[in-house]
């Protein structure tokens, strides 16, 4: 089985679709672990409508970016299972 990097570029997954760099990968985890955060202020506060439309956004935008850490995390490790970098993530 050759290694990933012996494989012509045109045949290998591109992530960059998702994140262009580790760093824009760093930025949104970190946006997510703050976010994420501030999930217990919204407890008993849900009956005002716009408090529960405020905390129904903020949701939503954890879920997309969540999917998108997790998507990305996955098929980087899929992708070359020996490069402990991506194991990392």
């Amino acid at each position: 089985m050759r290694k990933r990097d012996e494989i012509e570029y045109k045949y290998r997954w591109d992530l960059s679709h998702i994140y262009k760099s580790r760093e824009d990968f760093d930025a949104d985890f970190e946006k997510y672990k703050n976010m994420s955060s501030s999930i217990p202020n919204y407890k008993g506060k849900l009956t005002n409508i716009d408090t529960f439309l405020e905390y129904l956004k903020l949701d939503d935008e954890l879920d997309y970016i969540g999917g998108k850490i997790g998507l990305y995390v996955f098929l980087n490790r899929d992708m070359d299972i020996s490069n402990s970098k991506s194991v990392e993530l």
